[in-house]
């Protein structure tokens, strides 16, 4: 029986765990719970209390509202029958141990650094915190010989908090800097940003889930255990599982990511990984079911868990790394784009090298974007003082508002006819690869280079040539290798590179790198 005997309303929201069930042994002792003992504090009055405790389900997920009503039905008993792969709890983990994290530091003595100095009431919210990850298992107290020290990072919630003493404002945060240094490198590399969102692209249906405090999912090895060894003013502790800001940290995770996903690659499904964002696109409903169950099957495989309110399944397009990804290509996330137009003018060289990296995330969708950005980026060298002029302003407001355009990048197809449309001028050169679809020509991706101070020297003719070596054999050989194709110049002396009998190494250098590409030439004034 469940019943409240206190004198206030309790609000207890839907699929809220209230107990478990055991079945018990005839010679189990009872032990009752005696009238007072009951302490209010212990009480939920709140509903809030209520959600920390069990905030969220496989209910959370966001299904694509524009399903029919049969698709519907179908998303929701998948998700249902996978209803453990997602987390009920911030806390609510997995441990995957398919690949244990190991920290291999050689002969190096041990680390031992002593705690950094905090304040009282960060030291109580330390404390929180840290007893939190006791009770969750995720570290353990410890007598190792290795010691990092802990820091209290504040989050971003913190700015509109109306009680800064609560530890769910705050981040746990060790400083192995020492440790990394010592420790041997693992190079398992992270997927190419650029190729993780292309193959994704043109699809008709896309899902994305986020890993639950990810790193925390990854079995560490037992002899590593004492070298995560953290220090605070009231104890020492180490870790069970993978901490973050260990320096192969996110080369162990893409691994074990990669052996979960890859068996499920299939030439017209998209499933990857992006460290802890995960992704999956298909050209129609039941693909893309399949798809989903056999992802859900892997994951359960692996013990890991997804996070169910950063979860969408069959939706028609998605924010995945920076972009929304749609059938009708690429396109800078709006999000990312508000946050970019809201930046004020920079009145030092941090702010402007701050802007300059933000939009040059989205350079591939601005012509020409060196070119203009140059006066930026002149700014910016280390012998050059801070002086903000005509020039630099009208870079920084021309590059926000090609952003604001919403530009939309398509999807390559090798089916469809390709050209590559490349210039050069005194300071720079761009191009251009262009895709001619049934409805028209669309744009695959822009790229764009400032020449270095010699190669300002070049002549015209020698800097065209280089702008059509550039583009052909640096920026868009993985669309171009194999393929025939294309080139469009308004430079008639390239157009005769090929029978030229007068040519210095360079150039000669230049020509045999192109000749492993099949494309003609053509001259446009």
């Amino acid at each position: 029986m469940i019943g409240n005997y206190s004198n206030e309303t309790i609000s207890i929201p839907k699929n809220i765990k209230l107990g478990y069930v055991e079945i018990m042994q005839d010679d189990s002792e009872i032990l009752s719970l005696k009238l007072g003992y009951v302490k209010k504090s212990m009480i939920c009055k709140k509903k809030q209390n209520l959600d920390d405790i069990n905030s969220y389900s496989y209910k959370d997920v966001k299904i694509n509202s524009k399903l029919r009503e049969i698709e519907q039905m179908r998303a929701k008993d998948l998700l249902e029958k996978y209803a453990d792969v997602f987390s009920t709890r911030h806390d609510d983990l997995g441990y995957c141990n398919i690949d244990k994290h190991k920290i291999e530091t050689e002969n190096n003595d041990p680390i031992k650094k002593k705690p950094y100095k905090m304040s009282l009431l960060h030291e109580k919210i330390l404390k929180q915190i840290v007893n939190d990850f006791l009770k969750a298992g995720l570290i353990s107290p410890s007598k190792s010989n290795w010691s990092s020290p802990a820091i209290l990072v504040a989050k971003p919630s913190l700015k509109n908090a109306s009680d800064v003493s609560q530890p769910q404002h705050y981040r746990l945060v060790i400083d192995y800097r020492f440790l990394n240094n010592i420790t041997k490198a693992d190079v398992y590399p992270l997927p190419l940003m650029q190729s993780s969102i292309e193959k994704f692209a043109g699809k008709k249906f896309y899902s994305k889930f986020d890993i639950t405090m990810g790193f925390y999912q990854i079995a560490l090895d037992n002899k590593s255990k004492e070298k995560t060894a953290f220090i605070t003013p009231f104890g020492l502790y180490q870790f069970n599982v993978l901490p973050m800001g260990m320096k192969n940290s996110p080369g162990t995770f893409q691994r074990v990511m990669n052996k979960i996903i890859e068996p499920l690659q299939q030439q017209d499904e998209c499933v990857g990984a992006y460290v802890d964002d995960v992704g999956a696109a298909s050209n129609d409903f039941n693909s893309h079911e399949i798809l989903l169950e056999n992802l859900f099957k892997a994951v359960r495989e692996a013990n890991i868990k997804m996070k169910p309110t950063k979860s969408e399944i069959f939706m028609e397009s998605i924010s995945y790394l920076g972009h929304i990804l749609s059938k009708n290509g690429i396109e800078p996330d709006p999000k990312k784009i508000e946050m970019i137009d809201k930046i004020v003018e920079p009145i030092n060289k941090k702010q402007l090298q701050s802007f300059v990296g933000t939009i040059n995330f989205y350079r591939k969708f601005i012509p020409n974007f060196s070119i203009i950005a140059r006066p930026l980026f002149d700014l910016m060298k280390n012998n050059t003082k801070f002086e903000w002029k005509e020039a630099h302003l009208s870079a920084f407001n021309y590059l926000k508002e090609k952003l604001k355009e919403k530009p939309i990048l398509t999807v390559f197809n090798p089916q469809y006819e390709i050209e590559v449309r490349c210039d050069a001028c005194d300071e720079g050169m761009g191009a251009v690869l262009v895709q001619f679809e049934p409805d028209g020509q669309k744009v695959i991706q822009y790229a764009s280079s400032s020449f270095k101070d010699y190669q300002k020297k070049w002549h015209i003719t020698h800097k065209e040539f280089y702008a059509l070596y550039w583009s052909i054999t640096k920026e868009f050989s993985s669309y171009l290798y194999g393929k025939k194709f294309t080139v469009q110049t308004d430079s008639k002396s390239i157009t005769y590179f090929r029978t030229s009998k007068t040519m210095n190494p360079r150039l000669i250098r230049m020509i045999t790198e192109l000749e492993i590409f099949d494309f003609e030439i053509k001259y446009k004034s």
